[in-house]
C-alpha cells in the first residue's frame, strides 16, 4: 500500500498527547489542522499547532517533532506526519 500523499489534502498527521497520565492520539488531515472551521467542534490542539506551522509543514513522511498541544498550559505531545 502506498502511503505517500499525492495532493496537499492527503497529508495526514498523528498527534499524540498525554493528559493526566493517559495518552491520546488524534489523526488530522492537512485541512483540519491548518484551515480550521469554526462550525466544527473546537479543538485546542489545532490552535496550539498553528504556532508551529512552518516547522510542521516541512515534516517529511515519518518525521516527528515535539509540540505544545495546549496554548495556555505546558502540555506537550508529539506530531508525526503519517501520510
Amino acid at each position: 500500500m502506498d502511503y505517500k500523499a499525492r495532493q496537499v489534502e492527503d497529508i495526514t498527521y498523528a498527534v499524540v498527547m498525554v493528559h493526566q497520565g493517559k495518552a491520546y492520539t488524534e489523526i488530522l488531515k492537512f485541512k483540519e489542522l491548518f484551515f480550521y472551521s469554526e462550525d466544527k467542534e473546537e479543538r485546542e490542539v489545532v490552535f496550539a499547532l498553528e504556532e508551529e506551522f512552518e516547522k510542521i509543514i516541512k515534516l517529511g513522511l515519518g518525521e516527528q517533532m515535539p509540540v505544545r498541544v495546549v496554548r495556555d498550559l505546558n502540555e506537550y505531545g508529539v506530531i508525526e506526519r503519517i501520510v
